[in-house]
C-alpha cells in the first residue's frame, strides 16, 4: 500500500499565523560586516548579493539579538536559559539539544533604504604610552544613521500551544527594539548600532476559518501597508503584561560642557578647503551632519583612566583583571575574550564651534 506525502494527524495543526511589521531605523552608524577584509578596509560591509550595494540585516542576526534580549531580559545578564524559559519556547532549543523543538517565529532578511556609508578609524592604545599601539589601527565601513530596514515577523500558533504565553515572549522580545535595549552589529556597546522601532503593524490570520485562510493563501506574503501603526504591542496582540525584567544595571546620564578645546580626529577634512585634520562628523537621524562624541573614544579615555586608578590603589597586579572585567579582555591569542560590562553611547555635541584652525 503506497504511504502519502502528507498526514492531518501528523502535521504540526497550525491554526493562527500573526505577522508583525516595523521600520528599523538606525540611531547611531552600525558595521553589520560580512566576515571579510578587501583593498579598501579592514572591515567592509555585508550587501545583498543581487547589487552588491543595498544593506543587508540577515534574519539570523536579527532573531539572534533578540533571542538574546529575551534571555537576559527574563533571567539577567550572563545567565543560561533552561528549556522552559521564554526564548527558547520563542525561538526553538538550545544549542546541542537534540530534543529541541524548532522556531514557531519566521524572521525575514531586512534590506535597508535610505543609507549611506562613512568610514571610521580604529586604532589600540598602549597602557603604558597612551600612544596608538604598532600594527594596531584599523579602519571599518559603516553604515549612517538614519538607514531603515523593513522587519518583518512571522508567528506560528499551533493547536496544542498556550497562545499567551507565546504572544507574551513576542512582545517581549520586541520591546528590544523600542527601549533601547538592542544593539546591533560590531562595537555595539561602544555606541555603534543603536537602534528603534516607533511603531509596530499587527495582522492575525485565523486558519481555523475558509475567509481568514484564503487572505492568508492570497495575501499572506505582501506588506501590511493598510494595517493602522501600533506603539503598543501588549494591546494589539492581547496579552496583559510582559516577561518580567530580571537585568540589573548602573546607568549615569549626565551632561558635560567641555573645559577647553576637544580634537576627535576624522580620517580626513571635510573637504579639498578643510585642515588636514578635523574633528569627527555623522550623520544624524535628521539627515545632518554633525560634530560628535563617539562612544569608542569614550569608552577608550575611561578605560586608561580606571586603570591608572586601579594601578595606583592596587599594587598587587589585580587592576588589569579587574579593568578587563568591567570592560572586556583585548582580542588576542590566548587568552578567551568576553563581551564588556561597560556600554556606552555616541551623541552629538551641542552648540558646537568647529572652524577654529
Amino acid at each position: 500500500m503506497s504511504r502519502s506525502f502528507w498526514s492531518g494527524s501528523e502535521s504540526r495543526k497550525i491554526i493562527t499565523r500573526v505577522v508583525v511589521e516595523g521600520n528599523l531605523i538606525l540611531q547611531t552608524p552600525a558595521h553589520l560586516g560580512n566576515g571579510d577584509t578587501d583593498d579598501v578596509t579592514d572591515m567592509p560591509l555585508l550587501v545583498d548579493p543581487l547589487d552588491g550595494k543595498t544593506p543587508l540585516l540577515t534574519g539570523a542576526s536579527i532573531a539572534g539579538a533578540l533571542r538574546s534580549y529575551l534571555r537576559e531580559r527574563e533571567h539577567g545578564y550572563e545567565q543560561i536559559a533552561t528549556r522552559r524559559s521564554a526564548c527558547v519556547l520563542l525561538f526553538g532549543g538550545l544549542k546541542g539539544d537534540e530534543e529541541g523543538e524548532q522556531s514557531p517565529l519566521i524572521v525575514d532578511d531586512a534590506l535597508g533604504k535610505n543609507f549611506g556609508i562613512e568610514m571610521r578609524d580604529g586604532v589600540r592604545l598602549d597602557a603604558k604610552t597612551r600612544t596608538a599601539s604598532e600594527k594596531a589601527k584599523f579602519d571599518l565601513q559603516l553604515w549612517q544613521a538614519g538607514t531603515t530596514f523593513p522587519l518583518r515577523f512571522e508567528l506560528l500558533i499551533r493547536e496544542t500551544d498556550n497562545v499567551t504565553t507565546l504572544k507574551q515572549a513576542l512582545a517581549s522580545a520586541l520591546m528590544g527594539f523600542t527601549d533601547g535595549g538592542i544593539t546591533l552589529g560590531a562595537r555595539k556597546r561602544r555606541g555603534y548600532g543603536q537602534v528603534q522601532v516607533a511603531q509596530w503593524r499587527i495582522k492575525t490570520y485565523d486558519l481555523t476559518t475558509s475567509a481568514s485562510l484564503l487572505d492568508w493563501l492570497e495575501r499572506g506574503d505582501q506588506p501590511l501597508d493598510s494595517v493602522t501603526p501600533t506603539t503598543d504591542l501588549k494591546q494589539s496582540l492581547g496579552i496583559a503584561a510582559l516577561v518580567n525584567d530580571s537585568r540589573q544595571a548602573f546607568c549615569i546620564n549626565a551632561p558635560f560642557s567641555l573645559d577647553g578645546a576637544l580634537l576627535i580626529r576624522s580620517g580626513s577634512g571635510q573637504d579639498d578647503q578643510s585642515p588636514d585634520t578635523a574633528h569627527l562628523h555623522a550623520r544624524q537621524t535628521n539627515g545632518e551632519k554633525e560634530p560628535i562624541l563617539s562612544g569608542t573614544s569614550l569608552s577608550g579615555a575611561l578605560r586608561a583612566r580606571a586603570l591608572k586608578i586601579a594601578n595606583t590603589l592596587d599594587n598587587s597586579n589585580r587592576a588589569l583583571g579587574l579593568i578587563d572585567d568591567v570592560f572586556g579582555v583585548e582580542i588576542c591569542r590566548g587568552i578567551k575574550p568576553h563581551a564588556s560590562r561597560f556600554s556606552d553611547q555616541e551623541h552629538p555635541v551641542q552648540n558646537a564651534k568647529t572652524d577654529l584652525v
